[in-house]
């Protein structure tokens, strides 16, 4: 026993040979048909590998192993587990086939079928003869562009070369859709995130309309602060006409969008904040109570002065942005309320802290922070845009504790990665390049944290998952923070 230490994969590579994989595809198998004793399993598991090395298989195939452990199955009177067992292994067969035939040969990427199907629709380029890079040559191509950048400050770049691509080819980290699909590509950008600043004219206020269009055109989202703009029926000092309010520009830029679509039929996607003391805040919080605003998410700008008129159940005063008078007093507890109200109802609004996100922000001198991006997870200036890149926190589980060595290496990487997309990327607009190469502000986020539980046997809802959430959130925010300091240092 123990002759066998390699497996043979289907693309021909040699990995470990892992015996607690086949005991726990067994148990599986066993569960699924009412078992429960996982020691049975392990007691297949070695008459398996027996049976094995008495055919001299010392470097089996996957096959070879799949084989024989419906072949034991079978023979010990397992027939209902072995019956699962082989079902589970066609519908596997099947979805490589399918995914096969997507994507070409790819078996080393852990990528399944919803994820190859939405790669090839939206991120996957077309070749000059008419066939579709693959996943590796997507990595590929995304780690050459953004090395460009990693080569302008780092002589040692082509050890970070290896490096970026292993972590996108090992599913660890992956970019934002704008990198992925973009890279490489003349005159596209590779942010995900904008937020353009709205000035209370005319002119100012069609001329960001015009270039959230061409952002929405090319596949990013645009996040807007409304509040600037005089309430509806104000007079204005060109024409002396009343003025349409932000809410009509709101409806206005919603219907832009809809006419928007980019590759995989991405839809232009807004934000739109308005200061809940704003004279037109109950209408704004009641908008899509009353119309289809299918491409908005609406936030209401919530401060710590109304949060306590809120406790005290006072009244808080609404004022022109413009003229900076009161309109009207009205309680604060009645505005949140209807806030409550319609996010129960209708999804939206939502809030944004004002305050608490200008006590978080890195770079207080350069002013206020007023809006988010579309989905409101990162707040920025006007003209501000941001790369985005998630860590795929599925990844670092390793003898049933989370790996934190490899999850602090691939935080920097992140970090680096990400620095490297700010230079890599082309700019649709100056001010925009400008102001975001100012700041240089990322949007490093995770995904896969239920799958991170069910590795190890945490319930979603627990005390223990929040408490493993502030760890392991802290962890990588602290590290990316050193990271960025290791860069600045160098850059």
């Amino acid at each position: 026993m123990g002759a066998i230490k390699k497996l043979k994969k289907r693309n021909g590579i040699l990995v470990p040979f892992e015996k607690e994989r086949i005991t726990e595809a067994i148990f599986n198998a066993a569960k699924a048909v009412g078992g429960e004793d996982k020691e049975r399993a392990e007691q297949i598991t070695e008459k398996v590998i027996e049976n094995l090395e008495n055919e001299n298989k010392l470097t089996p195939s996957v096959e070879d192993v799949q084989d024989m452990v419906e072949k034991v199955l079978i023979k010990e009177g397992h027939a209902k587990t072995a019956k699962q067992y082989i079902l589970y292994r066609a519908h596997h067969q099947k979805a490589r086939e399918q995914r096969q035939s997507i994507l070409g040969e790819a078996e080393d990427i852990k990528i399944d079928l919803p994820g190859a199907l939405v790669a090839k629709k939206r991120y996957l380029q077309h070749k000059e003869d008419g066939s579709t890079e693959t996943i590796k040559e997507m990595f590929s191509r995304v780690t050459k562009e953004i090395i460009k950048a990693e080569r302008k400050y780092n002589q040692n770049y082509k050890e970070y070369q290896e490096k970026f691509f292993n972590m996108m080819k090992n599913l660890d980290f992956l970019p934002g859709g704008r990198i992925l699909a973009n890279a490489g590509r003349k005159n596209r950008f590779l942010m995900n995130s904008f937020v353009l600043p709205i000035n209370d004219k005319i002119e100012g206020i069609f001329d960001t309309l015009k270039k959230a269009m061409i952002i929405q055109k090319g596949g990013g989202g645009t996040g807007f602060d409304f509040s600037g703009l005089r309430p509806r029926g104000s007079k204005t000092e060109q024409t002396e006409s009343s003025a349409a309010g932000p809410l009509s520009f709101i409806i206005m830029f919603n219907d832009a969008s809809r006419t928007i679509k980019n590759r995989g039929n991405r839809k232009g996607a807004n934000m739109g904040v308005l200061r809940v003391d704003h004279p037109q805040i109950l209408d704004f919080i009641t908008l899509k109570d009353k119309l289809n605003l299918e491409h908005f998410n609406l936030s209401v700008g919530i401060t710590d002065k109304f949060m306590e008129a809120v406790s005290k159940n006072q009244e808080y005063s609404l004022k022109n942005p413009y003229t900076g008078k009161e309109t009207e007093r009205i309680k604060a507890r009645r505005i949140m309320d209807l806030i409550a109200t319609m996010a129960w109802k209708t999804a939206d609004p939502g809030v944004l802290f004002l305050d608490t996100i200008n006590k978080a922000n890195p770079t207080k001198n350069q002013g206020k922070l007023k809006t988010t991006d579309t989905c409101g997870e990162m707040p920025m200036y006007g003209n501000e845009s941001a790369c985005l890149g998630s860590i795929n926190l599925s990844r670092f589980v390793k003898d049933g504790k989370i790996n934190y060595e490899k999850l602090k290496e691939i935080t920097h990487l992140a970090v680096r990665f990400l620095d490297d997309a700010i230079d890599a990327s082309w700019y649709p607009f100056p001010e925009i390049e400008k102001e975001t190469k100012n700041t240089r502000r990322i949007g490093l986020g995770i995904m896969g944290w239920a799958d991170l539980l069910y590795a190890l046997k945490i319930p979603y809802n627990s005390n223990k998952a929040v408490a493993l959430a502030r760890e392991v959130m802290k962890f990588i925010n602290t590290e990316a923070d050193n990271a960025s300091e290791i860069l600045a240092k160098e850059r």
